[in-house]
């Protein structure tokens, strides 16, 4: 057995645990049609996301956020960057403890030379966010991080560049080595839906976006912070 069969070993079981436990609820049902058709609508959720994975290799999860730690150590058994998208209106929320535990994992994966650099682009509206308390306290702090790059571009030129590229998110997003990226649902930064991708091509196009964004972003110096 490879290891990608043992992973999905469950499958069958579950199956079958669900079968069993849906005949369990339809002989203790008392005649309402209720049950039945709530979990019927459940199930055609679940079976809308599975398709969506077996067929475009989407994963949209509702706390999709708070599950990239085991991608981060699929993403990168060989040394590769980290691409990331921030939003400067979002850097309070990306000091929070919310993404404490990404943050202190991808230090260790650093360290190990598993992850070569973090690569974030500070996307701003105007000067007015280039400057404000939160986000020069933001970029310092990821400027003195080890292994940490920033670049800063207009959100203008990322919308046009995204375009050309024919990539279409909601907000954010990072790249996983060449792996996988996730994409944030909407761009209230503390909503931690969203979606994974590991499509190889889409990845590729994603990867050609960001890095081409990267090239035209003004790089930042922690001297002047």
């Amino acid at each position: 057995m490879t290891k990608l069969d043992e992973g999905w070993a469950w499958s069958e079981e579950v199956l079958d645990e669900l079968a069993e436990t849906l005949s369990k609820l339809k002989n203790r049902s008392n005649g309402t049609d209720f049950f039945a058709v709530r979990i019927k609508s459940e199930l055609e959720r679940v079976t809308e996301l599975i398709e969506r994975a077996a067929v475009d290799g989407e994963l949209e999860l509702r706390d999709g956020h708070s599950r990239s730690e085991l991608v981060l150590e699929e993403s990168f058994l060989v040394p590769m960057p980290f691409r990331g998208i921030h939003f400067l209106s979002d850097s309070r929320f990306m000091s929070s403890y919310v993404v404490r535990n990404w943050a202190e994992r991808v230090e260790e994966l650093i360290q190990q030379n598993r992850i070569t650099s973090v690569r974030r682009l500070m996307i701003y509206s105007d000067a007015d966010e280039l400057t404000s308390s939160s986000s020069r306290e933001y970029m310092r702090q990821n400027l003195n991080s080890q292994g940490y790059e920033i670049r800063t571009l207009s959100k203008k030129t990322l919308k046009f560049q995204l375009l050309e590229h024919r990539v279409s998110v909601p907000h954010d997003f990072g790249v996983y080595g060449n792996l996988a990226v996730f994409f944030s649902a909407s761009a209230d930064p503390s909503d931690l839906a969203g979606t994974w991708l590991k499509d190889s091509e889409r990845v590729k196009d994603f990867i050609a976006a960001f890095d081409d964004c990267w090239n035209l972003a003004e790089p930042e110096n922690k001297n002047d912070f």
